[in-house]
């Protein structure tokens, strides 16, 4: 999940769960925990959502903030991909231009181990490095839900810039 670090006067909140296929694989499943029903009955279609992703992509990029995300390579793809599917170029562009000053708490995570143990650290893995609580899990925020996971990738956002900073390592 991307996550928009904005100064607080620009900031805002944006949350929505999106149909991005019609078949939920029985991976993503037993991943997200989102069932084809579950999102039929709850979801917003894609081309509702992506001009609410643009607009805070906007906001975003006037005010001057970072986008992060772990993985955030993937996350970008996919949905530079579904812009251009459904003929919006403008977010894909403006996406593909904040990504390139994006940060990845997956390779921030990576760059700062030594001796490097993981190549691909996975977001419960280095909160779990760092000492980070991930965020409860209650009924509005599970794990490898969206609002779960940019809430922890906020969280090492944070803690990993304030490591680096400081030459601190992760050490496995």
């Amino acid at each position: 999940m991307l996550n928009m670090l904005a100064p607080p006067e620009s900031a805002s909140a944006w949350r929505g769960a999106a149909r991005l296929f019609e078949d939920n694989k029985l991976a993503a499943v037993k991943y997200h925990g989102l069932t084809n029903l579950q999102l039929a009955q709850r979801g917003q279609p894609l081309a509702h959502v992506l001009p609410c992703l643009l607009d805070a992509l906007r906001v975003l990029d006037r005010s001057g903030g970072v986008l992060v995300g772990h993985h955030i390579e993937f996350d970008v793809s996919i949905l530079v991909r579904e812009f251009r599917r459904l003929e919006q170029p403008e977010g894909a562009e403006l996406l593909t231009r904040l990504a390139k000053a994006a940060t990845c708490t997956m390779n921030l995570a990576r760059d700062l181990q030594k001796p490097r143990h993981r190549g691909m650290p996975s977001l419960d893995w280095a909160c779990r490095a760092v000492d980070i609580r991930m965020p409860n899990e209650n009924a509005t925020s599970k794990r490898h839900t969206a609002l779960y996971d940019a809430e922890a990738t906020g969280s090492l956002y944070f803690k990993l810039k304030q490591m680096e900073e400081n030459g601190i390592n992760i050490i496995p």
